[in-house]
């Protein structure tokens, strides 16, 4: 008896173990919404699987980012203004460049965007990220006096903006519904998409409604 409630009991165990494995290789095969951890990764980083979708590809692509500042300023300020020693030059050099590589990794660990409406760039996260570092570097490389055109360029153009384009446009310009609607839209077989205003009546004119209607009740039951 003791023998068989074992077996019986290894039975289970095997069984148990048979269903976890079938749970496991459907886990892996289903498709996943983009931002989440790729299926196929999820047994070897069980720890990614609990951030929300995006949420860690978010950070990767701001630390990315910061890698590729940092680096950029390594290689192009290291020997100048920085006066980097050579050992210190290769370590910062080495460390930023990891970063950048593990960030890259991060993002490729999740789901990509399938959906491709008119154009979409080959080989991501690669091509972006390469895109994002070489932008950095050629920026970094400009000289004082570009930057400072620039930066005086933007403020006339947010001045000119701000004070008179934003006043004239033609959303501006276009009429502004009535606060007091309520915007429905109906759906209709052929696909298309129709937009009913209704007037909504704000609560107190609701109110002094009802009480007008009660009060005039009342004095025709007199």
């Amino acid at each position: 008896g003791g023998e068989g409630g074992g077996g019986g009991l290894k039975e289970y165990e095997s069984f148990s173990d048979k269903l976890q494995l079938v749970e496991r290789e459907r886990s892996t095969k289903e498709k996943r919404g983009p931002g989440q951890l790729r299926s196929a990764f999820e047994p070897y980083l069980p720890f990614l699987a609990g951030f929300a979708p995006g949420e860690l590809v978010t950070v990767a692509v701001v630390a990315m980012v910061a890698c590729s500042v940092c680096l950029s300023c390594v290689l192009i300020f290291g020997s100048s203004y920085l006066q980097l020693p050579h050992w210190a030059f290769i370590l910062f050099a080495t460390f930023f460049a990891a970063g950048f590589l593990l960030c890259l990794l991060l993002i490729w660990f999740h789901e990509q965007l399938e959906k491709r409406s008119t154009f979409q760039v080959p080989l991501v996260p690669l091509i972006p990220a390469l895109s994002i570092l070489l932008n950095v570097f050629l920026m970094l490389k400009l000289s004082l006096m570009t930057w400072l055109r620039f930066f005086i360029w933007l403020a006339i153009g947010f001045l000119i903006y701000f004070g008179y384009g934003i006043w004239h446009s033609k959303e501006n310009l276009r009429e502004p519904k009535p606060r007091d609607v309520c915007a429905r839209y109906v759906v209709l077989p052929s696909g298309g998409l129709v937009e009913t205003v209704q007037t909504v009546q704000p609560e107190t004119r609701v109110a002094a409604s009802i009480v007008e209607a009660t009060g005039e009740e009342e004095e025709e039951g007199r």
